[in-house]
């Protein structure tokens, strides 16, 4: 999901924080068993793996987030760089200045999996097989595309 500026004319009307119709799906529904293509099973895991490679994300001073802390079985001291030797590993790659990023949680999912001996697709829903869209919307939403506003 993102934003776009587009131009259009100077005499375009159009009322302020309301969305163009032309970029909104409409009659589209999501799959009923899944989060965006994913089992709970696989959300729950991206969550577990968003603590876990914070973890191990260098704080150069700075105190661990307040998540981890609030943990109820959290030790009273934060982790050391042996840890972020684990995180590194199952990223693939240190964190960058602002942490691990989505990439290394994919990374890190994916040792996850190979390493339980799970396919790689062991989190994609078999509704929809990872659309996130109902299956009997699919058609409709292969086939759906944006109308832009009148070019500037």
């Amino acid at each position: 999901m993102g934003r776009e500026l587009r131009r259009v004319p100077l005499d375009f009307e159009w009322p302020m924080n309301v969305t163009w119709p032309g970029f909104l799906r409409t009659g589209i529904r999501r799959c009923p068993d899944c989060e965006g293509g994913s089992t709970i099973d696989a959300r729950w895991l991206e969550i577990i793996l968003h603590l876990l490679l914070m973890c191990g994300e260098d704080r150069r001073g700075r105190p661990m987030h307040p998540w981890l802390l609030q943990l109820p079985l959290a030790p009273d001291q934060p982790t050391t760089a042996r840890f972020a030797e684990l995180t590194t590993g199952l990223a693939g790659r240190g964190p960058s200045i602002f942490g691990h990023d989505c990439l290394d949680r994919c990374r890190a999912q994916r040792a996850i999996l190979k390493a339980a001996g799970l396919p790689e697709d062991w989190g994609t829903c078999k509704t929809c097989s990872g659309s996130g869209t109902h299956p009997e919307d699919q058609a409709a939403e292969d086939a759906w595309e944006s109308t832009p506003p009148p070019k500037g």
